[in-house]
């Protein structure tokens, strides 16, 4: 046999595999090739994600059972959170935020500082969520039972569309907000306007949530873009002083 020809499979490793591609007229995968044709990698999970996922279920399940006088408590508790934390974050984002002539650390601590309110703000809105459905559960219970049932939108807890407002709605009076009578100081027509009040309250701070977060991501975008143009002015200008 000729010492230069050798049999097949006899060749370095993957020298076979090659030749019978070339044979089944299979062009050889390239890197980008590869990678697009590769199963796309999972998402890893922060540590203990999951553990605070199933916490955050089990206050969310335990809310929705909540003794009515639990509830009227627990919700006065998280809107007043929640009126402060909405005027720290409109203070923070409006008159307080850092500007151009600030240090690149200040700018990531006050984004960080900010970011934490807004997820704070973000969880109360979730629980307030909770317990405004089960309060104005509650209260259709009474209303039924009295004959006077809420409207259609009433009952799907939706509230009228707000328009821009910059102040912070009324909260009802939550401690006769279950006190439904048809002789007593809340009457079907005085409970459907407080269910009105709460439900724009809620919209307000959902609404806000999304504002403030699109407020401090502008922000980032308009601080971090000056900084990296003023960074490279700064080096040509530094390059260029070094030429002369």
């Amino acid at each position: 046999m000729n010492r230069y020809c050798r049999p097949r499979g006899s060749g370095a490793p993957g020298e076979g595999m090659r030749e019978e591609r070339r044979e089944r007229g299979i062009g050889q995968v390239n890197a980008t090739q590869a990678a697009v044709l590769a199963p796309p990698h999972r998402a890893r999970k922060a540590p203990g994600a999951d553990v605070a996922q199933q916490q955050r279920d089990l206050e969310q399940q335990m809310l929705r059972h909540l003794p009515p006088a639990d509830a009227v408590a627990q919700l006065q508790d998280v809107m007043r959170d929640l009126a402060i934390l909405h005027d720290s974050l409109r203070s923070l984002l409006s008159d307080s935020a850092p500007g151009h002539e600030a240090q690149h650390d200040q700018l990531v601590h006050f984004r960080g500082r900010v970011a934490r309110r807004i997820s704070r703000y973000a969880m109360l809105v979730r629980k307030s969520q909770t317990l405004v459905d089960r309060l104005l559960s509650l209260q259709e219970e009474q209303l039924h039972a009295l004959g006077a049932s809420p409207s259609a939108d009433r009952q799907r807890g939706s509230a009228s569309p707000l328009g821009p407002q910059t102040s912070l709605p009324a909260l009802p009076s939550l401690s006769s907000f279950l006190a439904v009578a048809p002789d007593g100081d809340v009457s079907p027509d005085i409970a459907r306007l407080q269910r009105e009040q709460l439900l724009q309250l809620q919209q307000f701070h959902q609404q806000n949530l999304q504002k403030f977060k699109s407020q401090l991501s502008a922000w980032w975008q308009r601080t971090e873009r000056h900084f990296h143009t003023m960074r490279m002015v700064n080096y040509v200008n530094s390059f260029e002083a070094t030429e002369k």
